[in-house]
């Protein structure tokens, strides 16, 4: 089985996040800031069809378009997202 999320799934994700959050490096400019499981939670709201969406694709994805992964102690990383207005 493919473990590469579909085209489908990544024109979804990249099309709703890039639409409504940019990447931001500084966590004082972050409008928000979630754990991978909950941005998952919340695209499985979303889309609750999707059998692409996990913890690896989204973080993966994540990565690749350049969100930036943050600890802010005691091992808590959360992804930073800066909501377009």
């Amino acid at each position: 089985m493919d473990s590469k999320p579909s085209k489908d799934f990544s024109e979804i994700v990249k099309q709703y996040l890039l639409s409504n959050y940019l990447p931001v490096a500084d966590p004082l400019k972050a409008t928000l800031h979630l754990t991978t499981q909950e941005v998952v939670e919340n695209m499985l709201q979303l889309y609750p069809n999707s059998s692409d969406i996990n913890c690896t694709t989204i973080a993966d994805f994540l990565f690749e378009n350049k969100y930036v992964f943050y600890d802010f102690g005691s091992m808590k990383f959360e992804w930073l997202f800066k909501k377009i207005d």
